[in-house]
């Protein structure tokens, strides 16, 4: 990996890539009650963690993103497929905060969650196609969704 110069380009695509994770997140979290009675009241899997756990992994995965998005971007590996992918992923995430939170719609939040967890793993390919390390530090997405979407069928089951 090639040492990364501060200018103006790369200060404007640190704020791109930090901005475009702050969107994703603040909408997602728009949509986001975990402290409703609905989701409280749920019967959720004796494995279930701690719902303090989610705001952490979530920040470390935005973290981890945003960080892939500087990189690619300022190593001119960004291509239209990246971007696309990178954008899918952002809007399934908020999605799923809608249709799961908002909706209250266990069996919609399993569909969404499981063709987000599908749309990681493309993203994933495709960024450690373009650049192994950005593929390491995006590695925990997708590795979380699969557990995420355990934890949804699970809940779903139960309810």
């Amino acid at each position: 990996m090639k040492k990364i110069r501060i200018n103006k380009n790369t200060i404007l695509n640190l704020v791109i890539a930090i901005a475009s994770v702050l969107i994703i997140g603040g909408l997602s979290s728009f949509f986001t009650n975990a402290s409703s009675n609905w989701y409280t009241e749920l019967n959720k899997p004796s494995e279930f963690m701690p719902s303090i756990i989610f705001p952490i992994m979530w920040s470390i995965i935005y973290a981890l993103i945003a960080i892939t998005i500087f990189l690619l971007i300022q190593n001119k590996k960004m291509d239209t497929k990246s971007l696309i992918l990178f954008i899918a992923n952002g809007l399934m995430q908020i999605l799923w905060c809608l249709v799961y939170f908002t909706i209250q719609s266990l069996l919609g939040g399993v569909i969404v969650i499981i063709l987000t967890l599908i749309s990681s793993i493309l993203l994933w390919v495709n960024v450690y196609k373009k650049d192994a390390v950005c593929g390491y530090i995006l590695a925990l997405y997708p590795i979380w969704l699969s557990l995420a979407t355990i934890l949804n069928m699970a809940t779903w089951i139960l309810n």
